[in-house]
């Protein structure tokens, strides 16, 4: 009562005296150790080993980060994984779909070309049936000139 601990930190007070043999626990109750009365004397602001009991929370408090941080980061590269594969099945559906579209522009051209074939073959054959024309016209009439 006299150190000033207050109640939530002196149970880790406690466990810390008892780790360090300042004091003995007995049936009927704990008594100080000389050497933990010593100690109890010569602490800063009568509150002995608040330091190191401070520095034990913060690393329980940085090692409970540490984890969090570590999940955090396993989620990530799990969710980049999953991202990965889902874009690289995406690419294979644009690479399906150029292909499709390809196809489409060879069936295309080769219509497209048969139907130039068939255009020719029809100004083949009006241009036969023009030289047949004039050449009846010009046999009906010699004087006949085709423009």
């Amino acid at each position: 009562m006299n150190t000033g601990i207050e109640i939530d930190e002196l149970t880790e007070y406690l466990n810390e005296l008892e780790n360090r043999s300042y004091i003995n626990n007995y049936n009927n109750g704990s008594y100080i150790t000389l050497k933990g009365r010593i100690a109890l004397e010569n602490s800063k602001n009568g509150k002995p080993f608040k330091e190191e009991v401070e520095d034990k929370r913060l690393n329980r408090y940085w090692s409970i980060t540490k984890i969090i941080a570590g999940v955090l980061n396993s989620i990530a590269i799990i969710g980049i994984a999953i991202w990965v594969q889902v874009s690289s099945n995406e690419n294979s559906k644009l690479e399906n779909d150029i292909e499709s579209l390809k196809r489409e522009h060879k069936t295309e051209k080769v219509e497209q070309i048969r139907q130039i074939d068939s255009l020719n073959n029809v100004l083949k054959e009006l241009k036969t049936d023009n030289l047949i024309m004039t050449n009846a016209k010009k046999e009906k009439n010699p004087n006949f000139k085709w423009n």
